[in-house]
């Protein structure tokens, strides 16, 4: 539903470039053909075509992957994302810090979350236009992957052994759901 504009493409495929670090950039081109910027005709594959081989020199670009699988990959250093609901869980569940682009609806909400309250990430700062110049992801990722991955860690460590608790027998998760069920159940005899 959100496509980033040509100019915000750019300075995440410079930001990924300057930064040397291996990544994998997911870009869905089938939904970016229906989901177009006022006034702009590329879809994001086409956007990053200029930077395709030096972007591919450091990392690697797809059209779809298993984010859980990503996510739960041991190389996985970090995760930068729009901060929709389910990513962000998908993040603390899989104990995997986050650099948050939050762009509309709950992802502001999210992000904030994650950077303040639950101390696994670190969100991006918008320039006075509105764009997030590669200089502010290139801080981030660094946060992230270097000045404070330590304590980062430790944070969605404990967010990932939480979450298996509620969701383990016995946890909340599970007590809600059987509450649930047993509710339903109950209103239908």
């Amino acid at each position: 539903m959100v496509e980033l504009s040509k100019k915000q493409i750019e300075e995440l495929a410079r930001a990924l470039i300057e930064y040397k670090r291996p990544f994998l950039w997911v870009i869905t081109d089938k939904l970016n053909r229906e989901a177009k910027i006022e006034g702009e005709d590329e879809t994001e594959v086409e956007k990053i075509a200029c930077f395709r081989h030096e972007l591919e020199e450091v990392g690697m670009i797809v059209s779809w992957c298993s984010q859980i699988e990503v996510l739960r990959h041991r190389a996985a250093g970090c995760f930068v994302t729009h901060c929709g609901w389910s990513s962000t869980l998908e993040s603390l569940v899989l104990g995997v810090p986050v650099v948050a682009l939050p762009m509309w609806s709950d992802q502001p909400t999210n992000a904030k979350l994650l950077e303040e309250s639950w101390k696994t990430g670190v969100r991006v700062r918008e320039n006075s236009e509105g764009l997030v110049e590669r200089g502010e992801i290139r801080r981030c990722l660094e946060e992230v992957m270097e000045k404070r991955a330590e304590k980062l860690k430790e944070s969605t460590e404990k967010w990932k052994r939480l979450a298996i608790e509620a969701g383990g027998e016995g946890g909340s998760s599970d007590k809600n759901i059987k509450a649930f069920v047993e509710s339903l159940c109950f209103e239908v005899v």
